[in-house]
């Protein structure tokens, strides 16, 4: 019997659901103790401290036992790349989000696939489109699309606070998620469920990465569909805020042929 495909098994948790698509410090406090003033200073907080635009890491993928390792590279509302490689030596497999477009590539056998947000299933139940993506792996789904501090914070809503933590959990209004920041002022998970569809993610072991600007080592993301249920969990590590000289969208090569993705995924076996 063929084994899922590499995609499956190495991407993100996130990534495998988007691919089938397209076929504030302190003690723990009681909510009536801290105003809505407060939470929403802590998200003022939260966007003000994050200027960084671009971001790359070194990335090692878990999910159901199933190994990898790869690297991670993000411009903000421009590109992110995801490319996985075999025993940390030749990439054989890349995926990348743009603006408009995911392109998924297997180098092995000089293949691509292509689709859009539009195309998606999910894009209507959860509201996965590039934006989203963007915040998920940022750690910034409070503010997905957001062009400025007026218009994230119009779109927040405050939800209620963990009474045994001190948490604050908050809904973003125009893709109606709900997220929680813990009482260090860390976004430390996210989710959305609709139609039986759902994803959350849940975010770890932050650290300071430059100047200012502290993000988790460690993400774990659940999906769950009607027919699929995923978990995954991976880590980063060498994170570096530097601005770097690769492109925003690699290209295909002339090599390559256009498949369709099932045709793709069937192909990326181990």
């Amino acid at each position: 019997m063929k084994r899922p495909g590499l995609i499956y098994f190495v991407l993100p948790a996130a990534i495998s659901l988007l691919l089938a698509g397209c076929r504030t410090s302190g003690t723990a406090r009681k909510s009536a103790s801290v105003s809505t003033d407060t939470h929403f200073e802590t998200l003022r907080e939260l966007s003000e401290v994050d200027n960084t635009s671009e971001l790359t890491a070194r990335v090692s993928f878990n999910l159901s036992g199933q190994k990898a390792s790869g690297q991670l590279r993000m411009r903000r509302d421009r590109s992110i790349q995801i490319g996985i490689s075999l025993l940390g030596l030749v990439e054989v497999a890349r995926i990348e989000f743009l603006p408009d477009k995911i392109v998924i590539m297997d180098r092995t056998s000089n293949r691509y696939a292509l689709c859009h947000y539009a195309d998606l299933p999910l894009r209507n139940e959860l509201g996965l489109d590039f934006n989203v993506v963007q915040a998920l792996l940022w750690n910034r789904m409070f503010s997905p699309g957001a062009a400025n501090e007026t218009e994230f914070l119009r779109n927040v809503v405050f939800n209620g606070t963990d009474g045994t933590n001190g948490s604050s959990f908050f809904r973003e209004r125009e893709y109606d998620y709900i997220f929680k920041v813990n009482a260090d002022r860390n976004l430390t998970h996210t989710s959305k469920t609709d139609s039986g569809r759902g994803v959350s993610i849940g975010y770890s072991d932050f650290r300071t990465v430059s100047d200012g600007f502290v993000f988790p080592m460690a993400m774990i993301l659940e999906l769950d569909d009607e027919t699929i249920s995923v978990s995954a969990s991976f880590t980063l590590s060498s994170v570096s805020t530097a601005k770097g000289n690769w492109p925003d969208e690699t290209g295909v090569s002339r090599r390559m042929t256009k498949v369709t993705l099932d045709e793709l995924i069937q192909g990326l076996s181990l």
